[in-house]
């Protein structure tokens, strides 16, 4: 295959890959089918399972793109921490959930929480994988750096922090509500916070 046809083959499967995103994000994972999929993105059926062998497959792709992306803004926070210095506004962007507002204005996390958690299960345990040891080193070079406490332990924060959003993915996979009739949106905030910066007035 030239590098031009490669070129082609690579923007197709992308287009598929952000015609879901956007698609999954607007209508719902389970009302959009392959073939509305395939006619947003300009291309056949054909294309289509010539990359992925279902939905959930180019789900799982979708979710990959999310994940690759977090990761290179903490490489990068990284990089740029160890040439110029890290400030506390610079972690704190990393846990910002306006970044994220397209996934809580939809039903798309607790659909994806509730109806698909197989493929939510493979994603986290790649995400442990892949971005968790970015975030570690994330975490080791503000810490190096002065802007977490000296008596962190890094082993058990990473520890508790992976804890804590597990608990939050099952409470919302067994269809529980979350406390207060938060939306999930202000619920991750409140999590975040309090992660953050405890319950002790300072």
């Amino acid at each position: 295959m030239t590098y031009n046809k490669k070129r082609r083959s690579t923007r197709k499967k992308e287009d598929l890959v952000e015609t879901a995103h956007r698609l999954f994000l607007q209508e719902g994972i389970k009302v959009v089918t392959i073939g509305q999929l395939c006619a947003e993105a300009s291309t056949s059926k054909a294309t289509f399972y010539k990359y992925f062998t279902d939905k959930e497959g180019i789900l799982s792709e979708m979710l990959d793109g999310v994940m690759q992306e977090s990761k290179a803004k903490m490489e990068a926070l990284i990089e740029q921490s160890r040439k110029h210095g890290m400030t506390e506004d610079m972690l704190l962007k990393i846990f910002d959930m306006k970044e994220y507002e397209s996934f809580f204005q939809s039903s798309f996390l607790t659909e994806l929480m509730q109806d698909y958690p197989h493929v939510l299960s493979d994603y986290s345990s790649r995400g442990e994988k892949i971005v968790m040891p970015v975030f570690r080193e994330l975490v080791e070079v503000a810490k190096a750096q002065g802007i977490l406490r000296e008596n962190i332990n890094i082993d058990f924060f990473m520890s508790y922090a992976i804890s804590l959003r597990q608990m939050i993915a099952y409470r919302i996979q067994q269809g529980e509500d979350v406390q207060g009739g938060m939306t999930l949106e202000e619920y991750q905030t409140h999590f975040y916070d309090l992660f953050l910066y405890g319950i002790v007035k300072r």
